[in-house]
């Protein structure tokens, strides 16, 4: 081979290398979890784990995606150091370079509004006392009035959401 031929083929091997890659990473279910000790992020980029004590907060921003933008739920943490990379560390890492975010996830991902995701995190990296009962049941409807919803279980057992 002379000339460009080299070249051409490498291009498209890594062009189909990033075709699978993409092609495995839609199968990978995308999460977003609050825990007692820290935020868990998983997207089908990587997954990530960001202490409380790393000072996190969150806030939605539009990304630029062609003619159009999408909302995103951006976690940001004055420690990003402390995050804990289970998978796309390398990406993750670039990531936070070129932006605040330790991590995005779309706000159109969440079975809520990506807003109150947003409000929940800030409630919790504020709150140490509430971080300690996140999974109860008391919690999550305390959390529910807090964003201004209603509490399922007031509504099951008839009584006013307070």
């Amino acid at each position: 081979m002379t000339g460009g031929g080299a070249w051409l083929i490498a291009g498209t091997v890594l062009l189909c290398l990033v075709l699978i890659w993409s092609l495995i990473s839609l199968r990978r279910t995308q999460l977003l979890a609050l825990t007692p000790t820290r935020v868990v992020v998983v997207t089908p980029a990587g997954a990530v784990e960001v202490p409380w004590a790393a000072g996190v907060d969150a806030e939605i921003y539009a990304m630029p995606s062609g003619q159009a933008t999408v909302d995103m739920v951006g976690l940001v943490a004055t420690d990003p150091a402390a995050a804990i990379w289970s998978r796309g560390r390398v990406i993750g890492l670039v990531n936070s370079r070129l932006s605040r975010y330790v991590v995005s996830v779309a706000a159109d991902s969440f079975a809520g509004e990506g807003e109150d995701v947003a409000a929940a995190i800030r409630r919790y990296a504020g709150d140490p006392d509430a971080r300690r009962r996140i999974g109860g049941e008391e919690e999550h409807g305390r959390l529910l009035r807090a964003l201004g919803e209603t509490d399922p279980q007031s509504e099951v057992a008839g009584l006013p959401a307070a």
